[in-house]
């Protein structure tokens, strides 16, 4: 928990293979995208979220994660603190 607040809102590393990044936000709304090359995994540490893949969301609570396949059009959703 101590790692994710204080890595808030900064990005690691970032290059065309691989980007790692944290957050803390109250709320989010990524509008559909998709990654050419790259898996995208979400992990929450606090709080909820929804990934969408086409018409179907996913929640995403607390102590899960998610993981999207490259070139996987999603989105995601955060109604509240993650």
């Amino acid at each position: 928990m101590e790692f994710a607040l204080k890595t808030a809102n900064r990005i690691y590393y970032q290059s065309e293979q691989l980007e790692i990044s944290s957050a803390v936000t109250r709320t989010e709304h990524y509008p559909a995208h998709f990654h050419t090359n790259q898996f995208q995994f979400e992990l929450v540490v606090n709080g909820a979220t929804e990934c969408g893949i086409g018409r179907r969301r996913y929640a995403v609570p607390q102590a899960y994660f998610s993981v999207v396949n490259p070139a996987v059009e999603h989105y995601n959703i955060t109604p509240h603190w993650k």
